[in-house]
């Protein structure tokens, strides 16, 4: 169990000489929370892609330090004892920046090659707690606290984030909203985990209840379902 009353968020500069600690912590965070992305581990996305591409673009201590810098806010959820880390979020300083397209697009101007996204809602990646205390509330608690005590850093109305197959419940346990409008989908013949027979098959396992556009249901015949796209507001 965890004192959830000796926790606080609070903003932090990776790449500040002073706060490089505190940055490895991050990087280490994060990539151990996406192990469990890799499909060794029973997860949907090729342990290569992990390894060459999450680990490297989105969770290693040069992303941390410098890819989002100038154009996001990091906060941490950390202990006021010993300042542990138990959490951390990325979210973008402006609503018009998409912090990723995909690992060739990242601080992406919105409406440039930036996909459909939600308007008037700041990019959010990076969005982690410590595993064995994810039923903690956590990740409910970072989001509390920086609408109540950072919403001066935000001119939108709220967050918005892209959600992993997996992930749809877990996001939607913390708050959020599944807007399935943005929702988006591989290109045709995109790789399928070995043990799966077809795109329906795997679209089949993460096709969950929220309404969804008929249009959208004869694509997840056909396109493998990339991920989700999500909003709360602050």
């Amino acid at each position: 169990m965890i004192a959830t009353e000796d926790l606080f968020v609070r903003p932090v500069e990776p790449q500040a000489e002073s706060e490089t600690e505190t940055a490895v912590k991050i990087s280490t965070l994060l990539t151990q929370s996406t192990e469990d992305f890799k499909e060794s581990r029973g997860g949907h996305v090729p342990d290569v892609l992990v390894n060459e591409v999450i680990h490297k673009v989105y969770t290693s201590l040069d992303s941390i330090t410098n890819t989002f810098a100038e154009t996001a806010h990091r906060f941490v959820l950390v202990s006021q004892k010993d300042d542990e880390l138990y959490g951390t979020i990325l979210i973008a300083k402006s609503t018009d920046i998409v912090l990723v397209k995909n690992s060739k697009c990242l601080n992406v101007p919105v409406g440039e090659n930036s996909g459909g996204t939600p308007r008037q809602y700041h990019s959010v990646i990076n969005f982690a707690t410590k595993k064995e205390y994810r039923l903690n509330g956590l990740a409910k608690m970072m989001l509390k606290e920086i609408s109540r005590n950072h919403r001066d850093l935000f001119a939108g109305k709220g967050l918005w984030i892209r959600g992993e197959p997996p992930l749809h419940d877990a996001i939607i346990g913390v708050g959020f909203q599944h807007r399935t409008e943005y929702d988006q989908f591989c290109h045709a013949g995109a790789q399928l985990p070995p043990s799966t027979s077809s795109v329906w098959d795997f679209n089949k396992k993460y096709l969950c209840s929220c309404r969804r556009a008929e249009k959208q249901m004869e694509i997840m015949k056909t396109q493998k379902y990339k991920y989700g796209i999500f909003t709360i507001d602050f």
